[in-house]
């Protein structure tokens, strides 16, 4: 029999023996092999082995402090109390672990919101011109989130009681549907366009491109134009003294069962000239 780190290869894959496994054609299954021979088997977004804090908190450095600087801006903290929900991974990268029952202090405990995010509103700009929102994301883990679980926020400041704290874009992880969403709020949540969920532990590149003079927005991931087009509603130019901002990581409504990891390098949010 096989054996890995000094176990044997059923214990490694939940499995308690070596007769044959019923087969599911619907599972996926990652194995990743790092430079120092470390293994990590995923299986369908659920990590089986290593134990989960060792696989997303080996050399991830956490960050506490309720303000930071990261991605040449200063950003705030907007997580629970456990140190490892926002890591620095290197000098262009931030993990976010998000798991269940993760919630901050003064959430509202009713609705549940989970977090662990990162929040710009430090340097929010106003709601006007055109802005492109850069990113690149690489998803871990996914959750056993059967509504939504967003990535990535598009985020307006409190400056206007009527629009306070309200996302205008938001891309987000819907796990039970097997897909990635773009929604905007105009002013109910609407969805723009969809892509298949992306794949595990590699690397995302996104754009998402909107002009509050016009309400054009464009989604573009790894270079591929997935939405383009003028969205009724969110021509907030002149309408509003609110101001927008980015947030990114990871945010749920609870409570959801797993644990979601999010990596995310090059976050650039600019207004252009």
């Amino acid at each position: 029999m096989g054996q890995l780190n000094g176990k044997p290869w059923p214990q490694i894959w939940g499995l308690t023996s070596c007769e044959p496994q019923k087969k599911d054609l619907n599972v996926t299954t990652t194995i990743s092999f790092s430079k120092d021979d470390d293994v990590t088997i995923i299986r369908d977004g659920k990590l089986l082995y290593p134990p989960e804090a060792q696989a997303f908190t080996d050399g991830a450095t956490p960050k506490v402090d309720s303000k930071f600087e990261k991605f040449g801006h200063s950003w705030k903290r907007n997580a629970s109390d456990y140190e490892h929900a926002i890591n620095e991974l290197d000098a262009d990268g931030l993990r976010f672990i998000l798991r269940e029952g993760d919630m901050r202090d003064g959430s509202d405990a009713t609705n549940k919101r989970e977090r662990a995010e990162i929040s710009g509103s430090d340097f929010a700009g106003p709601l006007s011109g055109i802005y492109d929102f850069d990113f690149t994301v690489t998803v871990q883990a996914y959750d056993g989130s059967t509504s939504w679980s967003s990535l990535v926020q598009l985020i307006t400041d409190d400056s206007d009681p009527d629009l306070a704290y309200q996302p205008l874009l938001k891309m987000q992880a819907r796990p039970s549907e097997e897909r990635i969403t773009l929604n905007a709020y105009v002013p109910d949540f609407v969805e723009l366009g969809s892509i298949p969920l992306l794949p595990l532990q590699a690397a995302t590149t996104v754009r998402l491109t909107i002009s509050f003079d016009n309400g054009y927005v464009r989604w573009a991931v790894n270079g591929e134009t997935i939405h383009s087009g003028t969205v009724e509603g969110l021509d907030l130019v002149g309408q509003t003294p609110a101001l927008v901002y980015p947030k990114v990581g990871a945010y749920r409504q609870g409570p959801v069962s797993g644990t979601a990891v999010n990596d995310f390098h090059a976050v650039s949010f600019k207004r252009r000239d």
